[in-house]
């Protein structure tokens, strides 16, 4: 495993923001790692596998990331002390443009910490950004980040699907849209519902617990038309109407 070190952390409710430095950094140009893939991160002193973590943006010195307090390891650095070591391997995962039209604009779609990859998306691509929308629970996350397309839920009404409903209803385009999301499990499984309704080509990145990383361990089974995928490995991205939602 390389090394990194905690560069510093900010708390804001159940939300992080951590950012790392490498122990040597990269070359000016290097595609180290790209929107779609994750790093498995750990410590030493923690008795847990490392966990998958999507990037939000990063340099040639290190890396960012959005993280949602929920387990003992990210309890553990949300209490980490700037200069820390910790460990990482990867990147692992399919990278988004594996699998999109890269020749076409899409709408992109974030659902809390399902935010960074696509963030990281947008900033990556600007160019085929139709419009983005990125959704939250609460307002926690404004003591952060500054994320200009944010919706949220407790000051508005309106659910990341109540947002792209409203704008595919305005929308001047004749074309069926491309979609990519990425969110909890029942965030993309509304979302691929909503998705027949609307006629739109839906892709998902699944946000889910993993073990190795590497498709080995075989702890993140999803159904597909073809047969069992690993998330891991497989994707995290998918086309939605591949996926077997209710296996």
């Amino acid at each position: 495993m390389t090394k990194i070190f905690l560069k510093e952390r900010k708390v804001s409710g159940d939300f992080m923001i951590a950012s790392f430095l490498f122990e040597y950094p990269l070359s000016e140009k290097n595609d180290f790692i790209k929107p779609g893939e994750f790093l498995m991160i750990k410590n030493r002193t923690e008795p847990v596998l490392a966990k998958p973590f999507s990037i939000l943006n990063i340099n040639r010195k290190g890396f960012t990331m959005l993280i949602k307090i929920i387990g003992r390891f990210t309890n553990y650095l949300s209490h980490s002390i700037p200069g820390e070591p910790f460990f990482f391997r990867g990147p692992y995962g399919t990278a988004f443009e594996k699998k999109l039209d890269m020749s076409k604009t899409m709408i992109t779609v974030g659902g809390g910490c399902g935010a960074a990859p696509i963030l990281f998306f947008n900033n990556q691509y600007p160019d085929l950004i139709e419009k983005s929308i990125i959704g939250f629970k609460n307002e926690q996350i404004k003591g952060l980040i500054e994320i200009n397309e944010a919706v949220y839920e407790s000051e508005s009404g309106m659910t990341v699907i109540d947002e792209l409903d409203k704008y595919l209803s305005e929308r001047n385009n004749s074309e069926y849209p491309n979609v990519l999301a990425c969110g909890s499990f029942g965030m993309c499984q509304a979302l691929h519902k909503h998705s027949t309704e609307r006629k739109y080509q839906l892709f998902v990145s699944l946000d889910e617990r993993m073990g190795c990383g590497m498709g080995m361990c075989k702890g993140c089974p999803i159904k597909t038309k073809s047969g069992i995928k690993m998330v891991c490995k497989d994707g995290p991205i998918f086309k939605s109407d591949d996926i077997i939602w209710e296996w």
